[in-house]
């Protein structure tokens, strides 16, 4: 009888280890849950910033076309400036040339 008790305290001892290490197992499992809800939760508020920020995106693109049209309409004018200061240097040296003229007429 003595093997069939030392069967018997085996068995128990491989049931009891098995315990303990389906204890363990099952603990471990339970932190990989909270460690994956966590990071759920934590996409969850990535994903709703991201939105936002594809709002804030849209808004930004309307805002730049909106400011590109102005930066259109100042190259233009600019532009128009730098042709007017031309014009303006050209009349300048044909008022020059009248003045010298107008001396040597009222020279003569």
């Amino acid at each position: 009888m003595s093997s069939a008790r030392e069967i018997e305290s085996v068995l128990r001892q491989v049931v009891s280890t098995q315990a303990e290490q389906s204890t363990s197992r099952c603990a471990a499992l339970d932190r990989l849950t909270d460690e994956n809800e966590s990071s759920v939760e934590a996409y969850e508020r990535m994903n709703a910033a991201a939105g936002g920020l594809n709002v804030d995106g849209a808004f930004l693109r309307e805002k730049q076309a909106e400011i590109a049209k102005y930066v259109a309409q100042a190259d233009d004018l600019l532009e128009k400036v730098a042709s007017l200061g031309k014009l303006v240097d050209q009349m300048d040296e044909w008022s020059k040339e009248l003045v010298v003229k107008m001396r040597r007429l009222e020279g003569t």
